[in-house]
């Protein structure tokens, strides 16, 4: 079974999530010490523009955080 990947997906009315999936013919993947850590679609990263992702622990838990020029997204992980 090929090896699965946490996807980033738009969320209408609620940001973004993370969820595994394969990678797809046309994908952005981006990698960290040569492992795949996420995927993206080509929409998505047009979305996304110049963004930072990250992770912040908080007391809820461990939330994504998307850091634009004009503002933070924070969205859960699922």
């Amino acid at each position: 079974m090929p090896s699965q990947t946490f996807r980033l997906v738009s969320r209408p009315g609620d940001g973004f999530g993370l969820g595994p999936d394969q990678q797809r013919v046309g994908d952005v993947v981006v990698t960290a010490n040569g492992e795949k850590i996420l995927l993206m679609a080509p929409d998505i990263v047009e979305a996304l523009g110049e963004a930072t992702i990250d992770v912040e622990d908080t007391e809820k838990g461990r939330r994504v955080i998307i850091s634009r020029c004009t503002g933070v997204s924070r969205g859960s992980i699922s």
